[in-house]
């Protein structure tokens, strides 16, 4: 039957899968505070050594953070 009944033990444990992430929680915080407050999704891109798709996916990721109409 495969290895399904077993995936369930591991996240228990804590283990993650995937890819690791490029930008930590903390890292995730300031991108958003920083675009709060202006900066461009390019230049922050910049400053982290990411993409702009990297920076727009830990925005839509950091809940309450937006820059939009209020």
């Amino acid at each position: 039957m495969g290895s399904y009944p077993l995936l369930p033990l591991p996240r228990r444990k804590g283990v993650t899968f995937g890819r690791p992430t490029k930008l930590n929680a903390k890292q995730r915080g300031m991108l958003a505070e920083r675009y709060a407050k202006g900066e461009t999704m390019a230049a922050l891109a910049r400053e982290f050594d990411v993409s702009e798709p990297t920076v727009w996916r830990a925005l839509r990721s950091s809940p309450g953070e937006s820059r939009g109409a209020e």
